[in-house]
Protein backbone atom coordinates (compact mmCIF):
# COMPACT_ATOMS: atom_id res chain seq x y z
CA UNK A 1 0.00 0.00 0.00
CA UNK A 2 2.84 2.36 0.86
CA UNK A 3 4.52 1.60 -2.44
CA UNK A 4 1.24 2.23 -4.25
CA UNK A 5 0.88 5.62 -2.51
CA UNK A 6 4.47 6.44 -3.39
CA UNK A 7 3.88 5.51 -7.02
CA UNK A 8 0.75 7.67 -7.18
CA UNK A 9 2.58 10.59 -5.57
CA UNK A 10 5.48 10.24 -7.98
CA UNK A 11 3.06 10.08 -10.94
CA UNK A 12 1.31 13.29 -9.78
CA UNK A 13 4.63 15.07 -9.32
CA UNK A 14 5.88 13.95 -12.74
CA UNK A 15 2.57 15.08 -14.32
CA UNK A 16 2.75 18.47 -12.65
CA UNK A 17 6.36 18.86 -13.74
CA UNK A 18 5.40 17.90 -17.32
CA UNK A 19 2.66 20.53 -17.52
CA UNK A 20 4.97 23.09 -15.90
CA UNK A 21 7.60 22.40 -18.57
CA UNK A 22 4.99 22.81 -21.34
CA UNK A 23 3.73 26.11 -19.87
CA UNK A 24 7.29 27.38 -19.38
CA UNK A 25 8.20 26.42 -22.95
CA UNK A 26 5.14 28.26 -24.30
CA UNK A 27 5.98 31.35 -22.25
CA UNK A 28 9.61 31.26 -23.38
CA UNK A 29 8.43 30.80 -26.97
CA UNK A 30 6.12 33.83 -26.74
CA UNK A 31 8.86 35.83 -25.03
CA UNK A 32 11.34 34.85 -27.70
CA UNK A 33 8.91 35.91 -30.40
CA UNK A 34 8.41 39.20 -28.65
CA UNK A 35 12.16 39.71 -28.37
CA UNK A 36 12.54 38.98 -32.09
CA UNK A 37 9.99 41.66 -32.87
CA UNK A 38 11.26 44.05 -30.24
CA UNK A 39 11.96 47.03 -32.47
CA UNK A 40 8.58 46.97 -34.24
CA UNK A 41 6.68 46.40 -31.00
CA UNK A 42 8.49 49.26 -29.31
CA UNK A 43 7.43 51.62 -32.10
CA UNK A 44 3.83 50.48 -31.85
CA UNK A 45 3.78 50.64 -28.08
CA UNK A 46 5.32 54.10 -28.04
CA UNK A 47 2.39 55.43 -30.05
CA UNK A 48 -0.11 54.43 -27.38
CA UNK A 49 -0.83 56.44 -24.27
CA UNK A 50 -1.67 53.31 -22.27
CA UNK A 51 0.41 50.19 -21.65
CA UNK A 52 -0.59 47.09 -23.60
CA UNK A 53 -0.15 43.48 -22.54
CA UNK A 54 2.29 41.26 -24.41
CA UNK A 55 -0.64 39.32 -25.88
CA UNK A 56 -2.31 42.52 -27.13
CA UNK A 57 1.00 43.63 -28.63
CA UNK A 58 1.37 40.33 -30.46
CA UNK A 59 -2.14 40.63 -31.89
CA UNK A 60 -1.44 44.19 -33.03
CA UNK A 61 1.89 43.19 -34.55
CA UNK A 62 0.21 40.37 -36.50
CA UNK A 63 -2.30 42.86 -37.90
CA UNK A 64 0.45 45.28 -38.86
CA UNK A 65 2.40 42.67 -40.78
CA UNK A 66 -0.59 41.08 -42.52
CA UNK A 67 -2.05 43.70 -44.86
CA UNK A 68 -4.42 41.12 -46.33
CA UNK A 69 -6.58 41.73 -43.24
CA UNK A 70 -7.40 45.35 -44.18
CA UNK A 71 -11.14 45.98 -44.11
CA UNK A 72 -11.78 42.54 -42.66
CA UNK A 73 -15.26 41.05 -42.93
CA UNK A 74 -17.72 40.03 -45.65
CA UNK A 75 -20.01 43.07 -45.67
CA UNK A 76 -23.12 41.37 -44.34
CA UNK A 77 -25.02 42.70 -41.32
CA UNK A 78 -23.75 39.70 -39.36
CA UNK A 79 -20.14 40.11 -40.53
CA UNK A 80 -19.66 43.76 -41.49
CA UNK A 81 -16.53 45.17 -43.10
CA UNK A 82 -14.62 46.58 -40.13
CA UNK A 83 -12.49 49.71 -39.95
CA UNK A 84 -9.94 49.73 -37.13
CA UNK A 85 -7.17 51.86 -38.60
CA UNK A 86 -6.55 54.67 -41.08
CA UNK A 87 -5.27 52.01 -43.48
CA UNK A 88 -8.64 50.24 -43.30
CA UNK A 89 -10.37 53.52 -44.16
CA UNK A 90 -8.01 54.18 -47.06
CA UNK A 91 -8.44 50.66 -48.42
CA UNK A 92 -12.21 51.18 -48.20
CA UNK A 93 -11.83 54.36 -50.27
CA UNK A 94 -9.51 52.70 -52.80
CA UNK A 95 -11.75 49.69 -53.28
CA UNK A 96 -14.86 51.85 -53.71
CA UNK A 97 -13.10 54.14 -56.18
CA UNK A 98 -11.78 51.14 -58.11
CA UNK A 99 -15.36 50.11 -58.87
CA UNK A 100 -15.97 47.40 -56.28
CA UNK A 101 -19.71 46.95 -55.77
CA UNK A 102 -20.70 47.71 -52.18
CA UNK A 103 -24.45 47.61 -52.93
CA UNK A 104 -26.33 46.66 -49.74
CA UNK A 105 -23.04 46.02 -47.94
CA UNK A 106 -22.35 47.17 -44.38
CA UNK A 107 -19.18 48.93 -43.24
CA UNK A 108 -18.55 49.61 -39.58
CA UNK A 109 -16.16 51.97 -37.76
CA UNK A 110 -14.74 50.18 -34.72
CA UNK A 111 -12.99 53.02 -32.85
CA UNK A 112 -12.04 56.70 -32.97
CA UNK A 113 -9.49 57.66 -35.61
CA UNK A 114 -7.17 60.66 -35.77
CA UNK A 115 -5.25 61.35 -39.00
CA UNK A 116 -2.58 63.22 -37.02
CA UNK A 117 -1.99 60.53 -34.42
CA UNK A 118 0.36 57.61 -35.05
CA UNK A 119 -1.72 55.22 -32.97
CA UNK A 120 -4.62 55.51 -35.44
CA UNK A 121 -2.42 53.91 -38.08
CA UNK A 122 -1.14 50.38 -38.15
CA UNK A 123 2.13 51.93 -39.30
CA UNK A 124 2.12 55.70 -39.79
CA UNK A 125 5.49 55.83 -41.60
CA UNK A 126 4.62 53.23 -44.26
CA UNK A 127 4.96 54.23 -47.93
CA UNK A 128 3.32 51.28 -49.69
CA UNK A 129 0.09 53.23 -50.36
CA UNK A 130 1.99 55.52 -52.73
CA UNK A 131 1.36 59.18 -53.58
CA UNK A 132 -2.08 59.54 -51.99
CA UNK A 133 -2.08 63.34 -51.89
CA UNK A 134 -0.88 63.50 -55.51
CA UNK A 135 1.92 66.02 -54.98
CA UNK A 136 4.39 64.08 -57.10
CA UNK A 137 6.39 62.51 -54.26
CA UNK A 138 5.80 59.54 -51.97
CA UNK A 139 6.08 60.37 -48.29
CA UNK A 140 5.05 58.54 -45.14
CA UNK A 141 1.33 57.78 -45.01
CA UNK A 142 0.52 60.25 -42.23
CA UNK A 143 2.12 63.08 -44.20
CA UNK A 144 0.35 62.00 -47.38
CA UNK A 145 -3.04 62.18 -45.65
CA UNK A 146 -2.54 65.42 -43.72
CA UNK A 147 -0.95 67.62 -46.41
CA UNK A 148 -1.56 68.47 -50.05
CA UNK A 149 -4.80 67.10 -51.45
CA UNK A 150 -5.03 64.63 -48.57
CA UNK A 151 -7.63 61.89 -48.30
CA UNK A 152 -9.44 60.62 -51.41
CA UNK A 153 -13.23 60.80 -50.86
CA UNK A 154 -15.02 57.46 -50.73
CA UNK A 155 -17.13 57.33 -53.89
CA UNK A 156 -15.36 60.11 -55.77
CA UNK A 157 -17.76 60.12 -58.74
CA UNK A 158 -21.46 59.47 -59.24
CA UNK A 159 -20.79 56.13 -60.94
CA UNK A 160 -18.56 55.05 -58.05
CA UNK A 161 -21.02 55.92 -55.26
CA UNK A 162 -20.84 53.91 -52.06
CA UNK A 163 -24.20 52.12 -52.22
CA UNK A 164 -24.19 50.50 -48.82
CA UNK A 165 -24.62 51.48 -45.16
CA UNK A 166 -21.83 53.06 -43.13
CA UNK A 167 -22.27 52.65 -39.38
CA UNK A 168 -20.07 55.03 -37.37
CA UNK A 169 -21.01 53.57 -33.98
CA UNK A 170 -20.85 57.11 -32.53
CA UNK A 171 -17.09 57.25 -33.04
CA UNK A 172 -15.16 60.34 -34.20
CA UNK A 173 -12.76 60.86 -37.10
CA UNK A 174 -10.41 63.76 -36.32
CA UNK A 175 -8.27 65.94 -38.59
CA UNK A 176 -9.73 64.74 -41.87
CA UNK A 177 -7.86 66.73 -44.53
CA UNK A 178 -9.19 67.09 -48.09
CA UNK A 179 -8.15 69.93 -50.39
CA UNK A 180 -9.08 69.02 -53.97
CA UNK A 181 -10.15 70.81 -57.13
CA UNK A 182 -12.83 68.28 -58.05
CA UNK A 183 -16.53 68.01 -57.20
CA UNK A 184 -18.14 65.54 -54.77
CA UNK A 185 -15.95 66.22 -51.76
CA UNK A 186 -16.26 64.94 -48.20
CA UNK A 187 -15.29 61.83 -46.28
CA UNK A 188 -17.78 60.37 -48.76
CA UNK A 189 -18.04 62.00 -52.17
CA UNK A 190 -21.20 60.15 -53.23
CA UNK A 191 -22.95 57.87 -50.76
CA UNK A 192 -26.06 56.13 -49.59
CA UNK A 193 -26.75 55.66 -45.85
CA UNK A 194 -24.31 57.16 -43.33
CA UNK A 195 -25.17 57.24 -39.64
CA UNK A 196 -23.82 57.78 -36.12
CA UNK A 197 -20.58 59.51 -37.11
CA UNK A 198 -18.68 62.69 -36.15
CA UNK A 199 -15.87 64.45 -37.99
CA UNK A 200 -13.85 66.85 -35.85
CA UNK A 201 -11.21 69.56 -36.29
CA UNK A 202 -10.73 68.87 -39.97
CA UNK A 203 -10.45 70.79 -43.24
CA UNK A 204 -12.57 69.91 -46.28
CA UNK A 205 -12.36 71.95 -49.48
CA UNK A 206 -13.63 71.19 -52.97
CA UNK A 207 -15.10 72.58 -56.16
CA UNK A 208 -18.73 71.56 -55.75
CA UNK A 209 -21.04 69.14 -53.98
CA UNK A 210 -18.97 69.56 -50.83
CA UNK A 211 -19.85 68.51 -47.28
CA UNK A 212 -18.01 67.87 -44.04
CA UNK A 213 -19.12 64.23 -44.11
CA UNK A 214 -20.90 63.61 -47.44
CA UNK A 215 -20.71 65.55 -50.70
CA UNK A 216 -23.91 64.18 -52.24
CA UNK A 217 -26.33 61.73 -50.63
CA UNK A 218 -27.77 59.73 -53.53
CA UNK A 219 -30.10 57.41 -51.59
CA UNK A 220 -30.66 56.06 -48.10
CA UNK A 221 -30.47 58.46 -45.16
CA UNK A 222 -28.23 60.44 -42.84
CA UNK A 223 -28.86 60.22 -39.13
CA UNK A 224 -26.94 61.35 -36.06
CA UNK A 225 -24.03 62.75 -38.06
CA UNK A 226 -22.05 65.74 -36.79
CA UNK A 227 -19.41 68.17 -37.97
CA UNK A 228 -17.55 69.33 -34.87
CA UNK A 229 -15.36 72.30 -35.84
CA UNK A 230 -14.35 71.04 -39.29
CA UNK A 231 -13.98 73.93 -41.75
CA UNK A 232 -15.78 73.35 -45.07
CA UNK A 233 -14.89 75.48 -48.10
CA UNK A 234 -16.32 75.61 -51.60
CA UNK A 235 -13.66 77.01 -53.93
CA UNK A 236 -15.65 77.81 -57.05
CA UNK A 237 -18.84 75.85 -57.09
CA UNK A 238 -20.87 77.54 -59.86
CA UNK A 239 -24.17 75.60 -59.63
CA UNK A 240 -23.12 73.19 -56.90
CA UNK A 241 -23.76 73.11 -53.17
CA UNK A 242 -22.00 73.13 -49.81
CA UNK A 243 -23.06 72.13 -46.29
CA UNK A 244 -21.36 71.56 -42.98
CA UNK A 245 -22.53 67.93 -42.88
CA UNK A 246 -23.98 67.32 -46.36
CA UNK A 247 -23.51 69.21 -49.61
CA UNK A 248 -26.61 68.00 -51.41
CA UNK A 249 -29.41 65.52 -50.72
CA UNK A 250 -30.93 64.04 -53.87
CA UNK A 251 -34.63 63.53 -54.40
CA UNK A 252 -35.58 60.00 -53.38
CA UNK A 253 -33.50 59.76 -50.20
CA UNK A 254 -35.10 58.76 -46.91
CA UNK A 255 -34.35 61.94 -45.04
CA UNK A 256 -31.89 63.59 -42.67
CA UNK A 257 -32.28 63.67 -38.91
CA UNK A 258 -30.40 64.58 -35.74
CA UNK A 259 -27.40 66.10 -37.50
CA UNK A 260 -25.41 69.18 -36.49
CA UNK A 261 -22.64 71.49 -37.55
CA UNK A 262 -20.32 73.77 -35.56
CA UNK A 263 -17.71 74.19 -38.29
CA UNK A 264 -17.10 77.31 -40.36
CA UNK A 265 -18.73 77.25 -43.81
CA UNK A 266 -17.33 79.37 -46.64
CA UNK A 267 -18.74 79.31 -50.18
CA UNK A 268 -16.94 81.11 -52.98
CA UNK A 269 -18.20 81.58 -56.52
CA UNK A 270 -21.70 80.16 -56.18
CA UNK A 271 -24.14 81.10 -58.92
CA UNK A 272 -26.76 83.71 -58.04
CA UNK A 273 -28.95 82.63 -60.96
CA UNK A 274 -32.10 81.33 -59.25
CA UNK A 275 -33.03 79.13 -62.24
CA UNK A 276 -29.71 77.33 -61.78
CA UNK A 277 -29.74 77.56 -58.02
CA UNK A 278 -26.90 76.49 -55.79
CA UNK A 279 -27.28 76.19 -52.04
CA UNK A 280 -25.10 76.95 -49.05
CA UNK A 281 -26.28 75.78 -45.64
CA UNK A 282 -24.89 75.28 -42.18
CA UNK A 283 -25.94 71.63 -42.17
CA UNK A 284 -27.19 70.88 -45.72
CA UNK A 285 -26.49 72.83 -48.90
CA UNK A 286 -29.44 71.72 -50.99
CA UNK A 287 -32.38 69.46 -50.23
CA UNK A 288 -34.19 67.55 -52.98
CA UNK A 289 -37.96 67.30 -53.40
CA UNK A 290 -40.24 65.50 -50.96
CA UNK A 291 -37.59 64.92 -48.28
CA UNK A 292 -38.20 65.08 -44.52
CA UNK A 293 -35.60 66.67 -42.24
CA UNK A 294 -35.76 66.98 -38.48
CA UNK A 295 -33.53 67.83 -35.56
CA UNK A 296 -30.86 69.68 -37.57
CA UNK A 297 -28.77 72.17 -35.58
CA UNK A 298 -26.24 74.71 -36.79
CA UNK A 299 -23.99 76.77 -34.52
CA UNK A 300 -21.20 77.45 -37.04
CA UNK A 301 -20.76 80.61 -39.09
CA UNK A 302 -21.93 80.60 -42.72
CA UNK A 303 -20.54 82.94 -45.38
CA UNK A 304 -21.49 82.71 -49.04
CA UNK A 305 -20.58 84.81 -52.07
CA UNK A 306 -23.57 83.94 -54.18
CA UNK A 307 -26.18 81.20 -54.15
CA UNK A 308 -29.15 80.56 -51.88
CA UNK A 309 -28.06 80.70 -48.25
CA UNK A 310 -29.60 79.27 -45.09
CA UNK A 311 -28.43 78.85 -41.52
CA UNK A 312 -29.53 75.21 -41.59
CA UNK A 313 -30.41 74.40 -45.24
CA UNK A 314 -29.48 76.49 -48.26
CA UNK A 315 -32.38 75.47 -50.48
CA UNK A 316 -35.23 73.08 -49.62
CA UNK A 317 -37.06 71.41 -52.52
CA UNK A 318 -40.73 71.09 -53.30
CA UNK A 319 -42.90 69.22 -50.81
CA UNK A 320 -39.92 68.97 -48.48
CA UNK A 321 -40.39 69.31 -44.72
CA UNK A 322 -37.95 71.03 -42.37
CA UNK A 323 -39.07 70.23 -38.84
CA UNK A 324 -37.68 71.10 -35.40
CA UNK A 325 -34.44 72.66 -36.65
CA UNK A 326 -32.50 75.68 -35.38
CA UNK A 327 -29.64 78.02 -36.16
CA UNK A 328 -27.54 80.21 -33.87
CA UNK A 329 -24.57 80.72 -36.20
CA UNK A 330 -23.85 84.07 -37.86
CA UNK A 331 -24.82 84.24 -41.54
CA UNK A 332 -23.19 86.59 -44.06
CA UNK A 333 -24.46 86.62 -47.64
CA UNK A 334 -23.41 88.47 -50.78
CA UNK A 335 -26.49 87.37 -52.71
CA UNK A 336 -30.28 87.12 -52.90
CA UNK A 337 -32.34 84.56 -50.94
CA UNK A 338 -31.00 84.38 -47.37
CA UNK A 339 -32.84 82.86 -44.41
CA UNK A 340 -32.07 81.96 -40.82
CA UNK A 341 -33.32 78.42 -41.44
CA UNK A 342 -33.45 78.12 -45.24
CA UNK A 343 -32.72 80.56 -48.04
CA UNK A 344 -35.59 79.30 -50.21
CA UNK A 345 -38.21 76.60 -49.83
CA UNK A 346 -40.86 74.86 -51.86
CA UNK A 347 -42.32 72.99 -48.91
CA UNK A 348 -42.97 73.27 -45.18
CA UNK A 349 -40.85 74.81 -42.46
CA UNK A 350 -42.30 74.16 -39.02
CA UNK A 351 -41.32 74.37 -35.37
CA UNK A 352 -37.96 75.98 -36.20
CA UNK A 353 -36.12 78.99 -34.78
CA UNK A 354 -33.20 81.26 -35.54
CA UNK A 355 -31.13 83.32 -33.11
CA UNK A 356 -28.12 83.91 -35.35
CA UNK A 357 -27.32 87.32 -36.82
CA UNK A 358 -28.01 87.63 -40.55
CA UNK A 359 -26.06 90.17 -42.59
CA UNK A 360 -26.78 90.76 -46.25
CA UNK A 361 -23.87 92.56 -47.89
CA UNK A 362 -25.63 92.85 -51.24
CA UNK A 363 -28.80 91.50 -52.81
CA UNK A 364 -32.39 91.14 -51.68
CA UNK A 365 -35.01 88.85 -50.13
CA UNK A 366 -33.89 88.08 -46.63
CA UNK A 367 -35.92 86.52 -43.80
CA UNK A 368 -35.34 85.52 -40.22
CA UNK A 369 -36.65 82.04 -41.05
CA UNK A 370 -37.04 81.82 -44.87
CA UNK A 371 -35.62 84.07 -47.58
CA UNK A 372 -38.14 83.38 -50.33
CA UNK A 373 -40.59 80.82 -51.74
CA UNK A 374 -40.36 78.66 -54.85
CA UNK A 375 -42.76 79.37 -57.70
CA UNK A 376 -45.75 77.05 -58.29
CA UNK A 377 -45.29 75.42 -54.91
CA UNK A 378 -47.22 74.94 -51.70
CA UNK A 379 -45.22 76.68 -48.99
CA UNK A 380 -46.02 76.67 -45.29
CA UNK A 381 -44.21 78.40 -42.43
CA UNK A 382 -45.75 77.31 -39.15
CA UNK A 383 -44.85 77.77 -35.47
CA UNK A 384 -41.45 79.37 -36.00
CA UNK A 385 -39.67 82.29 -34.34
CA UNK A 386 -36.76 84.54 -35.09
CA UNK A 387 -34.68 86.43 -32.54
CA UNK A 388 -31.62 86.99 -34.69
CA UNK A 389 -30.72 90.49 -35.77
CA UNK A 390 -31.09 91.18 -39.49
CA UNK A 391 -28.76 93.73 -41.07
CA UNK A 392 -29.38 94.94 -44.62
CA UNK A 393 -26.38 96.81 -46.05
CA UNK A 394 -27.47 97.04 -49.71
CA UNK A 395 -28.76 100.46 -50.79
CA UNK A 396 -31.22 98.85 -53.18
CA UNK A 397 -32.26 95.93 -51.01
CA UNK A 398 -35.81 94.71 -51.45
CA UNK A 399 -37.89 92.41 -49.28
CA UNK A 400 -36.70 92.00 -45.70
CA UNK A 401 -38.96 90.24 -43.19
CA UNK A 402 -38.63 89.03 -39.64
CA UNK A 403 -39.99 85.63 -40.74
CA UNK A 404 -39.93 85.63 -44.57
CA UNK A 405 -38.49 88.08 -47.09
CA UNK A 406 -40.58 87.44 -50.22
CA UNK A 407 -43.76 85.48 -50.90
CA UNK A 408 -43.91 85.06 -54.67
CA UNK A 409 -47.04 85.56 -56.75
CA UNK A 410 -46.33 82.86 -59.32
CA UNK A 411 -48.69 80.01 -58.56
CA UNK A 412 -47.50 79.82 -54.96
CA UNK A 413 -49.97 78.79 -52.27
CA UNK A 414 -49.77 77.96 -48.58
CA UNK A 415 -50.00 79.50 -45.14
CA UNK A 416 -47.92 81.43 -42.65
CA UNK A 417 -49.35 80.97 -39.17
CA UNK A 418 -48.46 81.08 -35.50
CA UNK A 419 -45.02 82.69 -35.87
CA UNK A 420 -43.32 85.57 -34.13
CA UNK A 421 -40.31 87.79 -34.71
CA UNK A 422 -38.40 89.44 -31.88
CA UNK A 423 -35.26 90.14 -33.89
CA UNK A 424 -34.12 93.64 -34.71
CA UNK A 425 -34.08 94.68 -38.37
CA UNK A 426 -31.35 97.22 -39.05
CA UNK A 427 -31.33 99.05 -42.37
CA UNK A 428 -28.08 100.78 -43.22
CA UNK A 429 -28.85 101.45 -46.90
CA UNK A 430 -30.79 104.55 -47.97
CA UNK A 431 -33.01 103.02 -50.65
CA UNK A 432 -34.17 99.74 -49.12
CA UNK A 433 -37.79 98.78 -49.85
CA UNK A 434 -40.47 96.47 -48.46
CA UNK A 435 -39.53 95.77 -44.88
CA UNK A 436 -41.84 93.92 -42.52
CA UNK A 437 -41.82 92.72 -38.96
CA UNK A 438 -42.99 89.33 -40.29
CA UNK A 439 -43.21 89.55 -44.13
CA UNK A 440 -41.16 91.74 -46.47
CA UNK A 441 -42.92 91.37 -49.84
CA UNK A 442 -46.40 89.85 -50.12
CA UNK A 443 -47.49 89.51 -53.76
CA UNK A 444 -50.18 86.85 -53.65
CA UNK A 445 -53.66 86.37 -52.19
CA UNK A 446 -53.29 82.59 -52.24
CA UNK A 447 -51.63 82.57 -48.83
CA UNK A 448 -53.40 82.29 -45.49
CA UNK A 449 -51.44 84.63 -43.23
CA UNK A 450 -52.80 84.56 -39.73
CA UNK A 451 -51.82 84.76 -36.06
CA UNK A 452 -48.33 86.19 -36.62
CA UNK A 453 -46.62 88.68 -34.32
CA UNK A 454 -43.60 90.94 -34.12
CA UNK A 455 -42.03 92.99 -31.38
CA UNK A 456 -42.64 96.66 -32.06
CA UNK A 457 -39.78 99.16 -32.07
CA UNK A 458 -37.48 96.45 -33.48
CA UNK A 459 -37.74 97.69 -37.08
CA UNK A 460 -38.90 100.58 -39.25
CA UNK A 461 -41.36 98.43 -41.15
CA UNK A 462 -43.65 99.04 -44.12
CA UNK A 463 -45.65 95.78 -44.10
CA UNK A 464 -46.58 95.29 -40.48
CA UNK A 465 -50.30 95.50 -41.29
CA UNK A 466 -50.51 91.76 -41.96
CA UNK A 467 -49.11 90.93 -38.52
CA UNK A 468 -49.69 92.17 -34.99
CA UNK A 469 -47.16 94.29 -33.15
CA UNK A 470 -46.69 93.66 -29.42
CA UNK A 471 -44.65 95.23 -26.65
CA UNK A 472 -41.88 93.12 -25.14
CA UNK A 473 -43.77 92.80 -21.87
CA UNK A 474 -46.76 91.29 -23.68
CA UNK A 475 -44.57 88.71 -25.44
CA UNK A 476 -43.35 87.19 -22.17
CA UNK A 477 -46.76 86.22 -20.81
CA UNK A 478 -48.72 82.97 -20.76
CA UNK A 479 -51.42 84.77 -22.69
CA UNK A 480 -49.03 85.16 -25.64
CA UNK A 481 -48.22 81.44 -25.53
CA UNK A 482 -51.96 80.79 -25.63
CA UNK A 483 -52.32 83.04 -28.69
CA UNK A 484 -49.61 81.08 -30.55
CA UNK A 485 -51.21 77.76 -29.60
CA UNK A 486 -54.73 78.86 -30.53
CA UNK A 487 -56.62 76.38 -32.69
CA UNK A 488 -53.83 73.77 -32.64
CA UNK A 489 -54.33 70.31 -31.25
CA UNK A 490 -50.67 69.60 -30.43
CA UNK A 491 -50.02 73.05 -28.83
CA UNK A 492 -46.32 73.24 -29.77
CA UNK A 493 -45.55 76.38 -27.73
CA UNK A 494 -44.74 76.66 -24.03
CA UNK A 495 -43.53 79.26 -21.52
CA UNK A 496 -39.81 79.80 -21.09
CA UNK A 497 -39.83 78.51 -17.53
CA UNK A 498 -36.06 77.88 -17.43
CA UNK A 499 -35.14 81.21 -19.09
CA UNK A 500 -33.36 79.71 -22.08
CA UNK A 501 -34.98 82.32 -24.35
CA UNK A 502 -35.05 85.45 -22.18
CA UNK A 503 -38.69 84.87 -21.32
CA UNK A 504 -40.01 84.68 -24.90
CA UNK A 505 -42.14 81.61 -25.78
CA UNK A 506 -40.22 78.51 -26.77
CA UNK A 507 -41.11 75.37 -28.68
CA UNK A 508 -41.82 72.33 -26.54
CA UNK A 509 -39.12 70.27 -28.28
CA UNK A 510 -36.51 72.70 -26.91
CA UNK A 511 -37.13 71.35 -23.41
CA UNK A 512 -36.78 67.69 -24.39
Amino acid sequence: MKNERGSITLFVLISMLFFLIIATTAYVSASSKLQGQNEELAQIKASYEQDLSEEALLQLYNKVTNTREWLAGSGTQENTYKIYTIEDLLVFSNRTNSGEDFTNKYVELMNDLDFKRDSSYAKADRTDFGDVNEDGTVQDLKTELTTGQGFIPIGKTTDLSFKGTFEGNNYTIKHLHIDRETSFIGLFGNSYTVQNLTVKDGYVSGAGGTGGIVGVLRSGKMENCHNDNTTVILKNGNYYCIGGVLGQCSTGTNGISKCSNSGKIIANGLSSDYSNSSGCGGVVGKLGNNIFCSGLINTGSVESKGGIVGGVIGEAGRESTVNSCCNSGAIVGFSDHIGGITGATGGTVEKCYNTGMITQKSGKWIGGIVGTTHINANVNILNCYNKGKIIEEENNGNGIGGIIGWIKNEGTTGEIKNNYNAGEIEITGTNVQNVGGVVGIYETTNFAIDNNYYEINKCNATLNGIATGLELSNMQLQSFVDLLNAGQTDTPWTMDSTNINNGYPILKWQTQ
